[in-house]
């Protein structure tokens, strides 16, 4: 094997080696985004429900002093 054949060998594997990690990597961050935008909608889901329990309290109230 020639001295260029080896290191032709070697870079292919190297090569290889890092499109397989770069796979990886991206699709684990296709998961993380996944996740964080299903936090995100959570987070949006119980900023309404709080806003709601506040308007309820608040509906509340005014009908304690009412009495």
């Amino acid at each position: 094997m020639t001295d260029i054949a080896a290191l032709t060998g070697r870079f292919e594997e190297v090569a290889e080696r890092t499109d397989r990690e770069f796979v990886i990597v991206k699709s684990d961050l296709t998961a993380l985004r996944l996740q964080v935008e299903n936090l995100d909608q959570k987070v949006d889901n119980l900023h309404a429900k709080v806003s709601g329990l506040a308007e309820t309290i608040d509906r509340n109230q005014a009908q304690m002093w009412r009495c």
